[in-house]
């Protein structure tokens, strides 16, 4: 007969055969689907998964949205905009998150989870024909407080690029995304992953 940590381990090599991977927990994924194609994203995923896209008016008053440090660079001016793309990591719609004429421009998206959570992982893409951008992911606590960040450079019409943050425990409680102006940014299948 198995014994628990036995079963465990196979469990373990078949999902490493497979290309699987166990993680502890809760997956909760916005693929962008279900809003309308020129809908703004707000408050439809707040109750499942429980995620809330904010506007840096919306952030007052409560936990910051973007660490002081960074609020001349994260502004949340408006929220994410969907938009058929073919290229979509899944299905048909990605959010748009560039907001404002060229010289006025901004690529940024501000968003609070219901539940926190330990591990959190958004893709980006640039448009064709736009600038490459090193875009920022930066994860806070319930106090407003960064806690992780990842920085990656992402050129124009390569794809969906990953960044991803994880700390030890169920501690990221918000995040902000932003690239540099001349960009043409658009996030697809938000994940995050709680403990449970």
């Amino acid at each position: 007969m198995s014994t628990p940590t036995s079963m465990f381990t196979t469990l373990l090599a078949l999902s490493s055969a497979l290309g699987l991977a166990l993680t502890p927990g809760c997956e909760n994924r916005v693929d962008f689907e279900a809003p309308a194609v020129g809908e703004e994203v707000g408050r439809q995923y707040l109750e499942a998964p429980g995620v809330e896209f904010l506007t840096a008016v919306n952030c007052a008053g409560g936990p910051a949205c973007v660490p002081v440090s960074e609020r001349w660079r994260g502004r949340c001016e408006a929220l994410p905009r969907v938009i058929a793309e073919a290229g979509a990591l899944s299905g048909s719609k990605v959010a748009d998150i560039r907001h404002g004429q060229p010289e006025f421009a901004v690529n940024a998206v501000c968003a609070r989870l219901v539940r926190p959570a330990w591990r959190l992982l958004l893709h980006v893409r640039n448009a064709p024909g736009r600038a490459q951008s090193e875009v920022t992911l930066v994860a806070l606590d319930a106090a407003g407080t960064e806690i992780g960040r990842s920085v990656q450079t992402v050129l124009p019409g390569t794809g969906f690029t990953p960044l991803e943050v994880q700390v030890a425990d169920d501690r990221i409680s918000s995040f902000v995304l932003w690239g540099m102006r001349d960009a043409g940014l658009a996030i697809d299948d938000l994940t995050f992953f709680e403990h449970t």
